[in-house]
């Protein structure tokens, strides 16, 4: 995944109402969720709702299909697999560093 890419990722699940409104979409698996509904959840005003909702479909949280009149949202794993797969990368590599095995400093610096 590119750099860019899992930044964005993380800077849109980093706002608290929009990962509240990622884990409602979640919830609704596999029947997905109305914004209706989520305005309800949430108590928020429906342009709030419809700007997080856009955010996260930018980002590839969700996606919205369209059902006769209706809106519906649904979860998407893909990114959230890659954003984890990210994450065990970076566990792994930190996995045999401890504050015994990480290199110690060759100079000593007097400060």
């Amino acid at each position: 995944m590119e750099i860019n890419a899992i930044a964005f990722a993380f800077l849109t699940l980093g706002q608290d109402l929009r990962l509240k409104i990622y884990y409602h979409v979640v919830d609704a698996w596999p029947m997905g969720i109305r914004p209706n509904e989520l305005k309800q959840l949430l108590q928020i005003p429906q342009a709030t709702l419809s700007f997080h909702l856009k955010q996260l479909n930018l980002a590839g949280f969700i996606e919205v299909e369209k059902e006769g009149t209706s809106l519906y949202y649904f979860a998407q794993k893909s990114l959230i697999g890659d954003l984890i797969q990210e994450l065990q990368s970076i566990e792994e590599k930190l996995e045999p560093l401890s504050k015994e095995t990480r290199a110690k400093p060759r100079i000593k610096v007097k400060i």
